[in-house]
């Protein structure tokens, strides 16, 4: 095969790299456009050495007549590294939404960098620009969540879950919990891979080893299958809620510190009992 194209959605590193052992292609392409910006403004082209580098595959350099900036919650650019929002300009810009002015106008913005009254599109992606300027793909900015004072991407999340061994597909949400919001990771496991057989245990000890403790889900859920809507997409308003229980082997608090301790996280967290060895986070504590 000389050419295989992702389109249409992100593309994760582990999709990235069984396509380019399973097909060998001499190119991969990612092509990257919003319909607002009529369909391609960036392509990313990656030969048979290419690796993505990061948790998605980069989103590449413009195509044609379109102006790309990365800019903060004040329209202003963020040096090269720095995450920010994705505006796109230029050639193939929509006019709006039609009888929608109220979206129209919060999507669509006056472009600061132009004199010629031009507009830029919001994407709600959030990117960051390389030193030799190609993007690179993060994840939404509607899919930033806080937890316990720390600001994730879900989207890196999904990535490291994704890429584990024995996944073939995964999702995770926050949802609010008894003392704030915890994640919640959800999984789908490979066709050969036994769901049983110590697969959570095993997800979240290689999770703990890429990621920072905040970054890793209180709760792993395993599904036949992930959700989807009527177009296709994942459905993460149908993800089912996890179950919330203590270990199944629990030691049982043996001083009066430790049952102030066991009692007080029953009524925190709103569980029957806990046992000395419980995760305070894992039990959905913030």
């Amino acid at each position: 095969m000389r050419v295989y194209c992702f389109g249409g959605d992100a593309v994760g590193e582990a999709a990235f790299e069984l396509a380019r052992e399973a097909l060998q292609p001499e190119h991969i392409i990612n092509g990257y456009g919003p319909t607002e910006t009529v369909v391609t403004p960036l392509i990313w082209k990656a030969g048979r050495q290419d690796r993505c580098g990061a948790a998605y595959a980069p989103i590449g350099l413009r195509v044609g007549d379109r102006t790309t900036h990365v800019l903060d919650g004040d329209l202003n650019p963020v040096p090269l590294g720095v995450v920010g929002e994705l505006y796109l300009g230029g050639a193939g810009l929509a006019r709006g939404y039609l009888n929608r002015p109220g979206l129209t106008a919060e999507r669509f913005v006056a472009d600061p960098f132009a004199s010629d009254g031009g507009r830029l599109y919001r994407t709600g992606d959030l990117v960051r620009q390389r030193g030799d300027g190609v993007i690179e793909y993060v994840g939404r900015i509607d899919h930033q969540v806080k937890i316990r004072g720390f600001r994730i991407e879900l989207g890196e999340v999904e990535a490291r879950l994704r890429a584990q061994e024995g996944v073939r597909e995964a999702a995770v949400v926050a949802r609010d919990g008894t003392s704030g919001k915890r994640l919640v990771g959800y999984v789908v496991p490979a066709g050969d891979v036994d769901a049983g057989d110590g697969l959570v245990e095993r997800l979240r000890g290689g999770l703990k080893a890429a990621l920072p403790d905040y970054m890793v889900p209180s709760h792993l859920v395993v599904l036949e299958r992930l959700p989807l809507t009527p177009n296709g997409k994942l459905d993460r308003k149908a993800l089912p809620e996890p179950e919330v229980a203590s270990s199944s082997v629990q030691v049982q608090p043996r001083s009066e510190a430790e049952r102030a301790l066991a009692a007080l996280w029953c009524e925190l967290l709103r569980l029957e009992s806990v046992g000395v060895t419980d995760n305070f986070f894992e039990l959905g504590g913030d």
